[in-house]
């Protein structure tokens, strides 16, 4: 029963074949033939496939290929072109041809859309889906009227990502290339890549050679989940050949489409003129379109329509995550006039956008044209528009730059719509003209807004900023009701500069006004942003040319680092946000973002720089933690070539980086952050030093760490632009920071002032000083001449002679110190050298000391890596050099002691000199001290209990000979390590020789005491009472020997603790101590042996040359 209906089927279907046939010249042929699918035997399909063509050709009939599943084919393009000509039809496996696809699958339309559809992420879809390196490529031949037509078909997973060099169509379209016109009707294009423009479906008419007009027609098509790398995530229509081109595409839905570029479903690009597109009856959803046009962006040229109507538009997005300028935006739809463009005409017709957004202008639409653009339209009528929202025009963003562009919005009604960004425009509707805008024309008339609002306090629903010479804006016949009005804000704002308005006939109706809040402002400004951008940039300038004037003045070198400083983060800033106020003079900078990149890079890297070498110079680390000043040298060379590094790698604000950059990044954050830390690790060591200044850089941290928080906020996708309210805000703590550090260095530079009126006073005082005892030293030398001559007249040796004779000696040799330290001051000393071998004269000097040296058990030793040295020296100043270091050297170092003189020749800088070292083995000196050691009167040990007598004379005196022979000197110590003194001369030979006799030279050396060692001179009985004498001077207990010795039995002690522990012993009846011993001073012995009930009851005599009042109180105390 089966078998015998069988059989009637198969000879109806071969009758009903037999009786078509003859009345027909279509050929069928099965695309599927031999294949599934899943493309398991796709050769063969392709063959009849391609063998159909070549017979309908042939035979000049129409072709019809039955087929469900087109998804192309890998390999080489050529391979899988197909050529439709004269009327043939692409039909897909669905039965009849009347029934559209909307029909046959509700589903995949808006109407009755039942989520059914994948809505995960979209990488993740392609991910899943793809298939490489396919593309299906359709070169349209059509001459004549008849379209080929591509029905019914699924594009899938198509994966257009050739080459950056490759073919077109190898990057272009990855669910469908089109050359030349056609119709697309009844397709899916789902889940389709591309690298360029048209993830879904690319039309190019490039080889359109038809007669005009011709005609791309995508009739109820389903676009979804499709994705671009450059443009049109969906569609990519581009009219570049051919003239009076039109497009149609109604009756079709896109949703969950996405570009990185303009465009997020849908571009028009139209480059020739005479063109017209249609858009009707589409429904468009969930797109992404970043830099412009979330769903649609049309770049429109001379003499162009462009009709848009009947769509509904929700929840689509624009995202501009480099802020470009004012020609991108619009959430939903973009028109963009480029220069060229002239005459043209766009509008929007009773459609319904909702929920849409973007991340710069025109949270639903965005009209935007460019200086060189002509008498273009745009016209938006009976619209809808609810819920969007933009930084500025939260409903529609207009940005006319163009000459005598006209706009008109009539019968619409925005609702809930608004602005985002701080300091924004115009919470329903933007409009800006621009300075090249002249003659523009907008008209608002018969329109409703309700519930609109603006974080700006200008323009709460509607911002007008009229820049543009003449232009006219005119508001008519509309209604404003419940809409948020801020405190300061209105409902219209005008900022006139040159340009003309008119309200007409309109009603404000219970707008919510915030005391403060008015319904209309008509102001001079321009908008708030721009005015920021004034203040904030002009107090950044006017800092600029105060400190540079003050550079000028001062010379101080913090002002000119401060200025460099703040040059840098202005021209950061203005890179940042604020050159979109500027697009005609710097689009440049858009158009190429790498000059763009590498200014900024360079603007941060001038700011951290300069804001090191501020802190270096502020805190003078230079003076006070020198060990830092080399790092810091390394640390901004570094810095230099990590930036320069960084900028060479730069390909892009939305390229994906290499690990190299992600690492090279790295390190630049890591360097950009250590050169804001450094100077407050350099502050915080400086105040434990005790260097108050360093207190004003700890604001400043605070400043910049908020300035960094905020700015790190601003930035979206790692761009470096931004204009979010965050950015503004941390403009205000750079203004803080800037100002902490003028108002410091205004401080730090009084106090410099202050201390060089002081260095001034002291230099005079110390002039003063000086001549006085200049005058007092030479009128010494007189009676001291006299004494010392009379003494050599007086006949014998007695041991008073010996005295006076001594100490006369000592304090000529001092007075002659004094005087040639005054005279080098004055410029009165003058070298007078011979040639001759200095090596010998210094050996002869150190051999001086030996005795010396001798006497206290020190070793003293002169090691030479010279067995001559003939050079040009001035004996007298070399001798007084080297006598002052090795006779501190003998006196700072105790018994048992080492002094070694070392003398080699050294070659510095191509320059050849002597360097000769002191080391000892002594007490050593503070670091604290060190620096001030050459300075004149100056002790290390200024102390009563000091180990050895000084006047604080012989180290400046060395300075100063030593810089007269254009040599230096420095110092190493470590307490109760030792010293080492190192001075260096230069070897010269220009000097007449002379032979010079070192024998008979007087070297002056410090006297040598007799080694007395029974300290009791006279023998203690009950008839003498006993005198105990505490004095370190032998010169000074000879003397009181002399007085005393008939009365007294004397007990000698040479230190103070020495004097305590003979008071103790023997008890003695009287003290007499002096003041300024070693080991314990007068006053300690005298307390001492008060408080011990032993010794209370002695009479103690203190000996000093303090004479001073508080001297007396002292010891009385």
């Amino acid at each position: 029963m089966k078998f015998s209906k069988f059989i009637k089927s198969t000879l109806l279907l071969i009758t009903g074949i037999l009786l078509w046939l003859p009345c027909t010249s279509q050929i069928y042929v099965n695309l599927n033939a031999g294949g599934d699918n899943n493309g398991s035997s796709w050769e063969n399909a392709y063959t009849n496939f391609q063998d159909a063509l070549d017979e309908a050709k042939e035979n000049d009939q129409i072709w019809v290929a039955k087929g469900t599943y087109l998804p192309g084919k890998a390999g080489d393009p050529g391979n899988t072109t197909f050529f439709l000509s004269k009327g043939v039809r692409l039909y897909g496996g669905f039965e009849g041809t009347e029934t559209s696809l909307k029909d046959r699958n509700p589903k995949l339309f808006p109407t009755i859309l039942s989520g059914d559809l994948n809505q995960d992420d979209i990488a993740n879809d392609f991910e899943n889906n793809r298939i490489d390196n396919v593309w299906t490529v359709m070169l349209v031949e059509n001459n004549s009227s008849t379209l080929p037509v591509i029905d019914g078909f699924i594009f899938k997973g198509g994966h257009a990502n050739g080459e950056i060099n490759g073919r077109y169509y190898q990057r272009s379209g990855g669910g469908l290339f089109l050359f030349g016109p056609a119709e697309v009707r009844n397709c899916e294009f789902r889940q389709n890549y591309a690298n360029k423009d048209g993830g879904g479906l690319y039309f190019c008419d490039s080889l359109a050679i038809a007669q005009s007009p011709s005609r791309m027609i995508i009739d109820s098509c389903h676009f979804a989940n499709n994705f671009a790398e450059n443009s049109a995530g969906a569609l990519s229509n581009e009219m570049i050949n051919n003239n009076t081109f039109e497009t149609y595409i109604g009756h079709s839905s896109f949703i969950h489409n996405k570009t990185t570029q303009a465009g997020g479903a849908l571009l028009n690009w139209i480059t020739v003129p005479n063109c017209k597109v249609v858009i009707e009856d589409c429904h468009f959803e969930k797109n992404v379109g970043e830099h412009g046009g979330g769903i649609i962006n049309i770049i429109v040229s001379s003499n162009a329509n462009v009709e848009i109507s009947n769509c509904h538009f929700s929840e689509n997005r624009s995202i501009d995550a480099l802020k470009h300028n004012y020609i991108t935006g619009g959430g939903a739809i973009r028109f963009f006039f480029p220069a060229e463009a002239s005459g043209s005409l766009g509008s929007i017709r009773r459609c319904n956008f909702s929920e849409n957004s973007s991340e710069l202008g025109g949270g639903a639409v965005s009209v935007a044209s460019r200086k060189g653009a002509e008498a273009n339209k745009v016209i938006i009528d009976s619209c809808k528009l609810e819920k969007n929202e933009a930084d500025y025009g939260g409903g529609i963003a207009l940005d006319l730059g163009g000459f005598n562009d006209t706009i008109i919005i009539k019968e619409s009604t925005l609702i809930e719509n608004k602005t985002t960004e701080f300091g924004s425009h115009g919470g329903a509707i933007k409009v800006t003209y621009w300075v090249s805008g002249k003659h523009g024309r907008t008209t608002i008339e018969n329109c409703n807004f309700q519930n609109n609002s603006s974080e700006s306090t200008k323009g709460g629903t509607i911002g007008i900023i009229p820049t543009g010479q003449l232009s006219f804006t005119s508001i008519r016949n509309s209604i404003f009701s419940n809409n948020e009005i801020r405190e300061n804000s209105s409902a219209i704002y005008y900022g006139s500069v040159d340009g003309k308005y008119e309200l007409e006939n309109c009603t404000f109706e219970a707008d919510q006004i915030t005391p403060g809040g008015s319904i209309i402002n008509f102001s001079s400004t321009i908008f708030s942003p721009y005015m920021l951008f004034l203040f904030f940039h002009g107090a950044l300038w006017m800092h600029i040319f105060y400190f540079l004037l003050v550079f000028f003045i001062t010379r101080e070198r913090t002002t000119i680092y401060y200025t460099l400083q703040t040059i840098g983060l202005s021209f950061f800033y203005f890179l940042a946000k604020d050159f979109i106020y500027f697009p005609s003079i710097f689009e440049w900078l858009v158009t190429n973002p790498w000059y763009h990149y590498a200014i900024s890079k360079f603007s941060i890297m001038l700011s951290v720089i300069a804001f090191v070498k501020f802190a270096q110079h502020f805190l003078n680390i230079n003076q006070y933690y020198p060990a830092l000043k080399k790092n810091i040298l390394y640390f901004i060379l570094s810095y230099i070539l990590i930036n320069i590094i960084q900028t060479a790698l730069f390909q892009g604000f939305n390229q994906e980086t290499s690990i190299w950059q992600d690492v090279v990044s790295w390190i630049y954050t890591v360097m950009s952050i250590a050169g804001l830390i450094i100077p407050f690790l350099g502050a915080i060591i400086l105040l434990r030093k005790g260097y108050k200044l360093a207190l004003f850089l700890f604001p400043v941290l605070l400043f910049v760490i908020f300035c960094g928080v905020f700015l790190s906020l601003s930035f979206n996708d790692g761009s470096t632009v931004s204009s979010s309210k965050n950015i503004l805000i941390s403009e205000g703590f750079v203004l803080l920071a800037l100002i902490t550090l003028a108002l410091a260095n205004g401080y730090r530079i009084n106090l410099l002032k202050k201390d060089k009126e002081r260095a001034r006073q002291l230099a005079e005082l110390n002039t003063a000083k000086t001549r006085l005892y200049n005058n007092i030293t030479h009128e010494f030398r007189t009676p001291l001449t006299v004494i010392m001559g009379t003494t050599e007249m007086v006949k014998g040796n007695d041991p008073e002679k010996e005295l006076i004779q001594r100490n006369s000696q000592q304090l000529l040799h001092l007075i002659n110190q004094m005087l040639d330290l005054s005279k080098l001051e004055g410029g009165a000393i003058k070298l007078e050298p011979k040639l001759g071998d200095i090596i010998p004269f210094i050996e002869y000097l150190v051999e001086s000391f030996q005795s010396f040296a001798a006497s206290k058990h020190i070793q003293l030793t002169f090691f030479t890596e010279l067995e001559s040295l003939q050079m040009d020296f001035d004996a007298d100043k070399i001798q007084a050099i080297i006598s002052n270091l090795v006779s501190n050297a003998i006196k700072f170092t105790p018994e048992s002691g080492k002094v070694v003189i070392h003398a080699k020749k050294e070659t510095v800088r191509k320059k050849t000199q002597l360097v000769v070292t002191v080391r000892d083995s002594g007490s050593g000196i503070p670091e604290e001290d060190i620096p001030h050691i050459f300075d004149r009167f100056f002790q290390a040990d200024a102390s009563d209990m000091r180990r050895s007598e000084g006047s604080g004379i012989g180290l400046a005196l060395v300075k100063e000979l030593v810089q007269l022979m254009n040599g230096t000197i420095e110092v190493t110590s470590k307490v109760d390590k030792g010293s080492a003194f190192f001075f260096s001369v230069p070897i010269t030979n220009v000097a007449p020789m002379e032979t010079q006799s070192f024998e008979n030279r007087e070297v002056y050396t410090p006297y040598i005491p007799e080694d007395e060692t029974n300290e009791s001179f006279f023998p203690v009985s009950d008839e003498l009472p006993i005198a105990l004498i505490v004095e370190d001077n032998r010169d000074v207990v000879s003397f009181l020997k002399s007085c005393l010795r008939k009365k007294y039995a004397l007990e000698i002690a040479y230190n103070g603790r020495e004097g305590i522990e003979k008071a103790l012993e023997i008890v003695p009846d009287i003290i007499i101590s002096d003041v300024m011993m070693p080991e314990a001073d007068g006053y300690t012995v005298c307390k001492t042996l008060k408080e011990d009930e032993r010794t209370s009851h002695i009479p103690i005599i203190i000996l000093t040359a303090k004479a001073t009042q508080e001297d007396r109180i002292q010891g009385l105390d």
